[in-house]
């Protein structure tokens, strides 16, 4: 196993074309979970990560939920390397999708640091509704929706 993360976010049509219907619901139910899992600790889905999903739920699961859980994350590990393998082939993108959930919609660099917050004459802080549109603004700037330099206008 390779260390690449696996991003599969179709998932769930797979399922449902090649795991036989008795195991369905068990296997979405393990997929959920991790998936889940994966959001709350920020973890990568990559080979390490399930095996130490799975070193987890070994700890508490008896036997037979843990086997199922374990054949259900296999399935989703392996069909969604064989994704990636074969979009890599093809120089595509994976197979229908609208998101990865690997890839995080801003990058860290992407984001500017918000600007100083503007006093009044009086040098009190502006209204809370100036630093919100500021905030706005970087936030859409980062994303490419507008110039990063914004007009005044926009602003006041």
């Amino acid at each position: 196993m390779d260390n690449a993360p696996i991003c599969f976010d179709d998932w769930e049509h797979a399922l449902r074309t090649s795991v036989p219907a008795d195991r369905r619901h068990a296997y979405r139910e393990a997929i959920v979970k991790f998936r889940y899992w994966l959001r709350k600790t920020g973890k990568l889905p990559d080979a390490e990560t399930f095996r130490e999903h799975l070193e987890w739920k070994k700890s508490y699961l008896v036997p037979d939920r843990f086997e199922i859980r374990r054949e259900a994350l296999r399935w989703y590990y392996q069909e969604g390397n064989l994704r990636i393998k074969a979009a890599v082939q093809e120089k595509s993108p994976p197979l229908p999708t609208t998101r990865t959930t690997c890839e995080p919609i801003i990058r860290p660099e992407q984001i500017q640091p918000l600007r100083p917050e503007p006093k009044t004459d009086q040098g009190a802080p502006c209204s809370s509704l100036h630093v919100l549109l500021s905030f706005i603004s970087s936030l859409l700037s980062a994303l490419g929706l507008i110039p990063p330099t914004c007009p005044p206008k926009l602003l006041e």
